[in-house]
């Protein structure tokens, strides 16, 4: 999330003065440096403060961000890090403060083929063509040539890339499945990143993608999903992929291109799979794997492995803990 003026270190973290742990030595330094956005650890640039969490890694970090927020007390960097006691609070009051200080888009234009049901506060450019009951959110935008079937409903901070096709019933910007505890109260998180679209993805009816928190969720080009399916906060699935009907990727996932994944099939959260991943019908993904692979099962494994499983279940030689027999 790209702030429109820079904000001092100093200014962040008085927001969140509450969940403020022991001060590190150097912070005093290093109160002046400039913050230009918010963004997830696999966004980061030199202007980011971004926010890890107990169990993150700088492993998939492209460049060193401005500051961290960080709830591991060991952890050292050689950038600015503020340790909190809660890395979810500091992230939803940030995001509550500095709402109206992040850049959004701004074009209001209101154009294309829009039915007169249709209620529209973001941007539809010249060629869309918006449905009957269709709601589109402030600072959505609705590309040229993008197809909004009946009863679509997109929310704040959108964009709906050229040609895209939208079934009846998709929820597109919808906030994450994303709580924290504080104290003794569940709180439900801001989620103010929205989605993205990229050219020519087809979404099919009753589909439900949510908004990202720091930065959008990212469905690209020539993407195909189809009925039912399920893509949560965070989530970037690359180029060309497909998702039959019933599947579900679950929060800050990372999918390559060209993945394929089978109906019902699921999919755990912050993982990432490589490119060229196919993943057969009711399979459940629980941890990272490169492609090209085809997997199966739950714990989903390489597909060879799994049917030679299968076949000696069937045959009798395994046990109910999956160990040969004798």
């Amino acid at each position: 999330m790209d702030l429109k003026k820079p904000l001092s270190l100093r200014e962040v973290i008085q927001v969140c003065e509450k969940w403020r742990g022991k001060s590190d030595s150097l912070l005093s330094q290093w109160l002046s440096v400039s913050i230009t956005s918010f963004d997830s650890l696999s966004k980061a640039h030199s202007g980011s403060l971004v926010f890890m969490g107990e169990n993150e890694s700088l492993t998939h970090l492209y460049e060193p961000p401005a500051a961290a927020f960080c709830e591991d007390k060991s952890f050292r960097a050689s950038f600015p890090t503020i340790h909190v006691t809660s890395i979810h609070s500091c992230i939803h009051q940030l995001l509550l403060h500095y709402h109206s200080q992040f850049v959004y888009c701004e074009e209001t234009e209101v154009a294309g083929s829009i039915h007169p049901s249709a209620v529209i506060e973001g941007t539809v450019k010249q060629g869309a063509t918006v449905g009957a009951g269709c709601y589109v959110g402030k600072y959505s935008v609705i590309e040229k040539g993008a197809i909004l079937q009946a009863n679509v409903t997109v929310l704040e901070h959108c964009r709906i890339g050229k040609n895209c096709l939208i079934q009846p019933g998709v929820v597109i910007g919808s906030d994450g499945f994303g709580f924290f505890k504080e104290g003794q109260k569940i709180i439900p998180m801001k989620h103010s990143a929205g989605v993205v679209l990229g050219e020519e993805v087809w979404v099919g009816a009753n589909t439900v993608i949510a908004s990202g928190v720091l930065n959008p969720t990212r469905i690209e080009r020539e993407c195909k999903i189809d009925s039912h399916v399920q893509i949560a906060h965070n989530v970037e699935l690359g180029e060309g992929s497909q998702l039959a009907s019933q599947s579900g990727v679950a929060g800050s996932t990372q999918i390559g291109k060209r993945a394929k994944i089978g109906g019902a099939a699921s999919i755990a959260g912050h993982l990432h799979l490589g490119d060229d991943v196919t993943i057969a019908a009711k399979s459940g993904v629980t941890k990272n794997w490169n492609g090209p692979i085809t997997l199966a099962g739950f714990p989903a494994q390489n597909i060879k492995n799994w049917r030679r499983q299968v076949v000696r279940e069937r045959n009798g030689t395994l046990d109910f803990k999956g160990k040969e027999k004798g």
